[in-house]
C-alpha cells in the first residue's frame, strides 16, 4: 500500500526539501536604445535591443515579447522573425532558454520628419506571454507600471542588468522601456 507516493514503511520519517533543491522560473527583461547618448534627429533610423534572461534554475518555457512603439514612430524591422501590427512589435518564443542563457531581440525604427525640437519618444517593451510560473513577473500586454502586484516603474539601461534579480525589490523585471530625445540642431563640426 503507497500514501500519495510514500510507502507505509515510511511514514512517520522525515524529509527536508531545501530552497536550493526547488528549480526557480524566473525570465527577466531589459531595453535600450543602441545610441550612445539618446539624441536623434527627425528622419533618423534608431535601433533598439531587448534582453531576456533566465534568471532562474529550470529552463524557461515558451514566451512572448511585445514592444509598444510611441505615437509617430515608424516600424523598419525586427530580427527574430519578430512582426508589427498596429504599432506593436511582436516576437513570438524567439527561444527557451536554458538557466543563465539570454536572447537579443533587435528592431529599427524611424523617427518622424515632423517630430519636434526636444521632443521625447519613450518606447516599451514587456514579457508579455510566459509558459512558465514566473517568480516574481505578472506577463500582460500592458506595458509601464504593472499593477498586479503593484509595480512601480524602474529605469534599466544597460543590458547587463538583465541578470540582476530583484533589481528594486517592488519591480516585476518583465518590463523596461528605452527613450530618445529629438534634436533638430545640427551638431558642432569638428575642424
Amino acid at each position: 500500500d503507497h500514501v500519495q507516493g510514500i510507502g507505509v514503511n515510511e511514514v512517520g520519517r522525515t524529509f527536508t526539501i531545501r530552497a536550493e533543491d526547488v528549480p526557480v522560473y524566473d525570465l527577466a527583461l531589459v531595453k535600450v536604445v543602441d545610441d550612445v547618448d539618446g539624441i536623434v534627429a527627425p528622419g533618423d533610423d534608431v535601433s533598439w535591443t531587448i534582453r531576456v534572461t533566465n534568471q532562474g534554475t529550470a529552463p524557461s518555457g515558451a514566451f512572448t515579447v511585445t514592444d509598444t512603439l510611441p505615437t509617430g514612430v515608424e516600424f523598419v524591422s525586427a530580427d527574430h522573425s519578430g512582426t508589427e501590427s498596429g504599432g506593436v512589435v511582436t516576437w513570438v518564443s524567439p527561444a527557451v532558454l536554458a538557466p543563465g542563457e539570454s536572447v537579443a531581440l533587435a528592431m529599427v525604427t524611424t523617427i518622424p520628419l515632423d517630430a519636434a525640437d526636444g521632443a521625447s519618444y519613450r518606447n516599451w517593451a514587456e514579457i508579455s506571454v510566459d509558459g512558465g510560473a514566473d517568480e516574481d513577473s505578472t506577463p500582460d500586454a500592458t506595458t509601464g507600471s504593472d499593477q498586479t502586484p503593484s509595480d512601480p516603474y524602474t529605469d534599466i539601461d544597460a543590458l547587463a542588468d538583465s541578470t540582476l534579480d530583484n533589481f528594486n525589490t517592488t519591480d516585476e523585471d518583465d518590463n523596461d522601456d528605452a527613450e530618445i530625445t529629438v534634436s533638430t540642431t545640427p551638431p558642432a563640426s569638428y575642424d
